[in-house]
């Protein structure tokens, strides 16, 4: 009988059944079991030495990112400031400006019938009002910052557009409408 062929016996054999052995067949027997498992044993050792070394890799390389990212803080959290200073402009920027009538040249003072004059404000005078607080080429980095340290789009699935105020570049208000229209249909 061959080697494997008893070694194959004491692997699906039970105890007690390799117990009622002859005995030169149980003698050849348990040796031959006993390489078998030396030989997996072997294996078995090797993958579990390369998960070792796989994770170790893995753990240091996720330590690395970590340490990348800890130290970009500082850049983020200035990116973020600035953002947060322009939208704050923007915010506090009246949608309305009350403007006092032109007077000709001869009258001084207030007219009788003439209040001041409401206007709505321009996006252009938005935008000067956000680059008098953070010049726009820097907020345009500050918010290539955040971009590049924020997780990946997908996360942000439960945002959503608040009514009146414009969608962030590439996407729609509700129903598929721009804000503009949804404010004239107000």
């Amino acid at each position: 009988m061959k080697l494997t062929e008893l070694a194959a016996y004491g692997m699906s054999a039970k105890a007690p059944k390799i117990g009622q052995l002859t005995g030169s067949r149980r003698v050849a027997t348990l040796p031959a079991t006993m390489r078998h498992l030396e030989g997996r044993v072997g294996r078995y050792a090797l993958l579990l030495f390369e998960l070792l070394k796989s994770t170790k890799l893995l753990a240091r390389a996720s330590r690395d990112e970590k340490n990348a990212k800890l130290r970009s803080l500082p850049k983020l959290r200035k990116a973020a400031l600035q953002a947060e200073s322009a939208l704050r402009a923007a915010l506090d920027t009246p949608m309305t400006q009350q403007e006092q009538p032109a007077q000709p040249d001869g009258q001084a003072g207030e007219s009788a019938g003439s209040g001041p004059v409401v206007r709505e404000t321009t996006a252009s005078e938005m935008i000067v009002r956000i680059a008098s607080v953070v010049p726009i080429e820097q907020l345009e980095a500050a918010l290539a910052v955040i971009k590049e340290l924020l997780p990946p789009a997908g996360d942000d699935a439960g945002l959503a557009v608040h009514p009146g105020r414009s969608a962030p570049a590439g996407r729609q208000g509700a129903a598929g409408t721009a804000p503009a229209a949804r404010r004239r249909e107000r």
